[in-house]
């Protein structure tokens, strides 16, 4: 015979429920809210809706986490504060106490002993400040030296593995792509664009977690300053609190003579004079922080020899794509292939060629004629910047505006300004792309007045011209893909 399921037993879902648990509670816990002033039987409506459909032990656990925990806590907290309250107290009558002493001995036509008494009085009252700048040495050194230390120690480990894994990875695609600087094999400009794209893909952000684990290095090191620095203050603090024991102890020595004790007079009880004692000092414990050896991270000095070898490696391959033949055209489309060189561009600039009486006397720098020919071409809000080869070759030498400066000091020049953060650099399509900061719009703006007078309007037509011209050979291009697309 199959057995009947046992029935869960459910208590009744009324108010009367739950007014019994709360009376339960509030006989239980009843000395907890005679000291807040709390009526707990005044309390039963604030359960009743939550309670309902909760069994006996669901409702006393959560009227328990609900409000008597937090009270519990409330309770805690109220006498840590009557603690304090009465610390506190102590210490403002005692500190009156001393005021009035103070104030009794100081006065016209106190004798010479009470002079001494205050004289005594003022070496305690140093000894008690100099613990309070003992504790706060400790806090210093646990917040701000160790808790720090922690802190970038982490951040350095974990930044720091990361980064040998990417370099790892760097300098095995970089020794791969190195050969086509060193191959005797030809290289086409679509080879060199994908050794480009495939060493930048990895070379900015590896770059980015290099100079974060160098700024993580930066501050260890200061937290290894405010290291040496608190512990010259702890010795300087030790060296204080020994000259003041000792001025104690002589002071002791002088009134034992005379069979006087300056703390009864001072009102310092016994329990209170061991305040005063070395044995309270805080001096070892500052000693046993600054002991503790602070973490370190790992140097990466043979990080900054592969970055720097990176960068030359784009530079030399950047170089090389530059000299070989511009080609516009589709990968698979030999009949694309452009064999004038931008003749819209030539055609329209000898039309704002500057003639040679409009070249100057003297000679200009090639990082003012850099500053100078990028505010022009880089003004416009969208624009990103330019390649020094754009702008040299298809601006100033096509408007004859170079002032005898080589393309090569040209581009030495760009990278000059580079580094005094007159320009800045940022990588789009594989290419290097130039623009001026803020400083280097200003400076270019004031070398303009400087130059031919037509330079800036011959320099901005030569720009137009060379938008127009790249806006129809791509869209030539696009013309040809579409047409072997519908074809095929």
């Amino acid at each position: 015979m199959p057995k009947k399921p046992v029935e869960s037993k459910k208590y009744p879902l009324t108010y009367v429920r739950v007014r019994e648990v709360t009376h339960e509670l509030g006989a239980k816990h009843r000395k907890l809210f005679e000291e807040l002033h709390i009526s707990w039987f005044g309390l039963g409506d604030v359960f009743k809706e939550m309670c309902l459909g909760l069994h006996d032990e669901v409702l006393v656990k959560t009227v328990q986490r609900t409000l008597l925990d937090p009270l519990y806590m409330i309770v805690k907290c109220l006498v840590a504060l009557r603690a304090e309250s009465d610390n506190l107290k102590e210490k403002l009558e005692f500190r009156d106490s001393q005021n009035a002493i103070r104030e009794k001995f100081s006065g016209e036509g106190a004798e010479f002993s009470h002079k001494f008494i205050l004289a005594f009085q003022s070496v305690l009252d140093a000894i008690v400040q100099e613990r309070n700048q003992q504790k706060s040495a400790i806090a210093l050194l646990e917040k701000q030296v160790h808790a720090q230390a922690r802190v970038y120690a982490e951040q350095g480990r974990a930044i720091h593995k990361k980064l040998m894994d990417e370099s790892k990875v760097l300098a095995e695609r970089l020794t791969y792509h190195e050969q086509l600087l060193v191959s005797e094999r030809p290289s086409d400009k679509e080879e060199i664009e994908e050794a480009l794209e495939s060493i930048d893909e990895i070379f900015q952000p590896w770059k980015e977690l290099l100079d974060a684990y160098k700024e993580t290095l930066d501050n260890l090191e200061n937290v290894y300053m405010n290291h040496r620095t608190m512990s010259d203050t702890v010795t300087e603090l030790s060296d204080t609190e020994d000259r003041l024991f000792a001025r104690l102890r002589e002071w002791e020595r002088l009134f034992h003579d005379v069979g006087v004790n300056p703390y009864d007079i001072l009102g310092i009880i016994p329990e209170d004079q061991e305040e005063y004692t070395q044995e309270e000092s805080s001096i070892h414990e500052c000693r046993a922080l600054l002991n503790i050896a602070l973490p370190t991270l790992p140097q990466v000095k043979s990080l900054a020899h592969l970055s720097e070898r990176t960068q030359k490696f784009l530079d030399d391959l950047e170089e090389k794509a530059r000299l070989l033949k511009p080609v516009f055209q589709p990968p698979l489309s030999p009949k694309l292939v452009v064999t004038r060189a931008r003749p819209i561009v030539k055609k329209e600039i000898k039309e704002v060629r500057a003639p040679a009486q409009n070249q100057m006397s003297s000679p200009v720098s090639a990082m003012q004629l850099a500053l100078a020919a990028y505010s022009i071409v880089c003004t416009g809000k969208k624009t990103i910047g330019r390649t020094a080869k754009v702008v040299y070759r298809d601006i100033l030498e096509a408007t004859e505006f170079t002032f005898g400066v080589e393309y090569e000091e040209f581009y030495e020049s760009i990278k000059t300004a580079h580094e005094k953060k007159l320009m800045d650099l940022t990588r789009q399509w594989g290419k290097w792309i130039w623009k001026p900061t803020a400083e280097g719009f200003k400076m270019g703006a004031t070398l303009i007045p400087f130059l031919p007078k037509d330079f800036e309007e011959k320099v901005k037509i030569a720009l137009v011209e060379l938008n127009e011209y790249q806006r129809e050979m791509t869209a030539e291009y696009r013309r040809k893909k579409s047409g072997k697309n519908s074809a095929s």
